[in-house]
């Protein structure tokens, strides 16, 4: 790992907390304003900076890579690194899928 590189961490919004520094969030776009999305998974809303923010389709889902701008009970703030488009991704089963992971303690633990 080189000097500098901060790890990404994929959380739900809600666990997100000011002493992250960078996450990674899955959820679909609910808003878009000049400078921002909005993103929603199940558990909370985050207002994502970027400088692009036509790229991305309300009601299309995301993958969002970003830097911890705010984080409280009622605002999560970030500021994108990576922004992938998931259209086709059906994000239900997505979700279900990584709580199964988290709680089986990741999918290396199988074999």
């Amino acid at each position: 790992m080189s000097k500098g590189y901060i790890a990404s961490i994929e959380k739900r919004i809600s666990e997100i907390t000011p002493s992250d520094q960078k996450v990674t969030i899955v959820g679909i776009v609910v808003g878009r304003g000049v400078n921002y999305i909005l993103v929603q998974d199940d558990t909370g809303v985050a207002r994502v900076y970027t400088e692009e923010p036509s790229r991305y389709e309300v009601k299309k889902p995301v993958m969002v890579m970003g830097l911890v701008n705010a984080a409280s009970e009622s605002n999560v703030e970030l500021i994108e690194e990576q922004i992938v488009n998931l259209d086709g991704l059906e994000l239900t089963i997505y979700l279900k899928a990584r709580e199964l992971e988290r709680k089986l303690g990741g999918l290396e633990n199988l074999w």
